[in-house]
């Protein structure tokens, strides 16, 4: 079986990551940080021209008809370039949504979502895990025109108006806000909402794998270039090692993040979310070791506000503890493995 990427999937991975390229990076965020007006509707606009935002729409929707694989594609390469936009949280985890939602909502949404005329958070609880239990919770990659996508009994429904506190996480990617006067989510989860965890954890999968590409493609490069005793460092054995364990864990997160995405698309909910969750268990792990291990690549200055790889670390933290984190996907594992029918 050729587990590698379709010919066409790899062409849209080239073009995501040159456009990302030219739109975003460290300087577009480290000026939107300072105060200079980041162009969002303009590229959220040229998201919705391309079709992605629409990528996990039915096309009679609007959508592009693509799978969650080519969903992963392109949050990908986002992430490695530092896009500070809520591509994942609506392209994907707003598209997977539909799931949850009544007949007349889930079209609304998902057309809107494909045209790009709103986007939508979805409100996890306190600690970043879906569903939420109380009546209170945090809305994930939220902006201050979001609807939230909040229950409504065993659905899902998209509300506007609800107060929002913004918050200001680590990661400096994503927007957070705290959320009040939701209803819990029924605990009693079956095979529509394991499908939807599904989709999450492979998300994040998708967002760690990027940010830890992100992090090795800094340290090859300072690697390559720094000089010490008069030579490059990249030429001592030391290094090489640190960084082709980097490697490694990029790679084998690589392979567990597009298998189980193509897992969640083809598989029943039990054993889609069981791959899921093993791909983000070891994506959690590997992405902060690899980020770890690029900041003592650049030595002293990767410990300091100037140095990139931070921003990366960062985003591999945030996004390693949503969902339930990685103790969260290591239970669902477990449950399936030891328990056989006891998955949340």
């Amino acid at each position: 079986m050729d587990f590698s990427l379709s010919a066409e999937q790899q062409a849209l991975a080239d073009t995501a990551s040159r456009w990302a390229a030219a739109n975003f990076g460290s300087a577009v965020l480290r000026a939107a940080l300072d105060g200079v007006p980041f162009r969002f509707e303009e590229v959220w606009q040229q998201l919705a021209d391309f079709g992605w935002l629409g990528i996990n729409v039915p096309g009679g929707l609007g959508g592009s008809d693509g799978t969650l694989v080519d969903a992963c594609v392109i949050a990908e390469q986002l992430s490695r370039h530092l896009a500070p936009i809520p591509f994942t949280g609506n392209a994907v985890i707003a598209a997977a949504a539909g799931l949850l939602m009544a007949d007349g909502v889930r079209e609304q949404v998902l057309s809107d979502l494909a045209a790009g005329t709103r986007t939508f958070a979805l409100v996890l609880d306190d600690h970043l895990v879906w569903p939420p239990g109380s009546i209170s919770g945090v809305a994930w990659e939220w902006t201050p025109t979001s609807s939230l996508l909040v229950p409504d009994g065993r659905c899902l429904v998209a509300v506007d108006g609800l107060p929002c506190e913004a918050l200001e996480p680590q990661d400096l990617l994503r927007t957070l806000a705290r959320v009040r006067g939701i209803e819990p989510y029924p605990p009693d989860l079956s095979d529509p909402e394991w499908r939807f965890l599904a989709v999450t954890h492979v998300a994040m999968a998708a967002c760690l794998v990027g940010a830890m590409a992100g992090a090795l493609g800094l340290a090859v490069e300072h690697a390559k270039t720094r000089q010490q005793f008069g030579r490059p460092i990249g030429s001592f054995q030391a290094v090489q090692h640190i960084c082709a364990d980097m490697l490694v864990d990029v790679e084998t997160s690589r392979t567990a993040m597009y298998g189980a995405a193509w897992a969640a698309d083809n598989l029943p909910g039990r054993a889609a979310l069981t791959a899921a969750a093993t791909a983000k268990a070891w994506a959690c792990a590997a992405a902060k070791r690899v980020c770890e291990a690029a900041i003592q690549v650049h030595g002293g200055m990767g410990f300091t506000w100037e140095c990139d790889v931070h921003l990366f670390l960062r985003s591999a933290v945030l996004c390693a503890d949503a969902f339930g984190g990685e103790p969260g996907a290591l239970d669902t594992v477990a449950a399936d493995v030891f328990e056989g029918s006891s998955l949340p």
